[in-house]
């Protein structure tokens, strides 16, 4: 009666995946976190995560699965699987140490997915493994991503409201072409 579950589901076109939320009505808010994958002929239960967690904050890249979870030694942080439990393990240490009180926010584009950090501030963009994640921008929380010709559009909080650009590989040619410090 005090718990209610939700779901959401992924597919990598390999595997499905499940995201199971309890959320408890007595606390008003989301306890704990179940993934399961399926493959077609096999459902299995791949790990819990027993924290405070946020809905939507999952995506698909290149085949692997991406999702905000938790554990005592790196906190929230993004973490990838392959649909197996070997194949599970944190993407990339965002902000070392536990850091609870940080909102990870994650949006595909293209064949790549963002990692917004709010606290410490900073953008992320993740090929599906650790070696093709990294930092796109610091003090920056891209929160809408478009493209434009050859360049890749970005907007966000940064100083205020901030629109932001670069070159296809999103590193080079980095410019802010608006901001409005007073927007907040």
């Amino acid at each position: 009666a005090g718990q209610q579950i939700y779901s959401e589901l992924y597919s990598t076109g390999s595997a499905a995946f499940i995201l199971n939320y309890v959320n408890d009505q007595f606390l008003g808010k989301i306890v704990r976190m179940d993934v399961w994958t399926y493959d077609g002929t096999l459902l299995q239960q791949l790990t819990t995560f027993n924290a405070q967690l946020w809905s939507g904050r999952a995506g698909v890249v290149n085949g692997k699965f991406i999702f905000i979870g938790y554990d005592p030694v790196h906190g929230f942080e993004p973490w990838v699987s392959d649909g197996t439990i070997a194949g599970m393990m944190v993407l990339t240490d965002t902000s070392p140490g536990t850091d609870d009180g940080s909102t990870i926010y994650l949006q595909s584009f293209n064949d790549k997915l963002f990692i917004t950090r709010y606290g410490p501030s900073a953008t992320w963009i993740s090929g599906g493994t650790s070696a093709s994640t990294f930092k796109v921008f610091d003090n920056f929380q891209a929160t809408n991503i478009t493209q434009l010709d050859n360049k890749i559009y970005y907007a966000g909080l940064g100083d205020g409201f901030t629109v932001m650009r670069s070159n296809a590989d999103y590193i080079s040619g980095q410019e802010t072409i608006a901001s409005d410090p007073g927007f907040f």
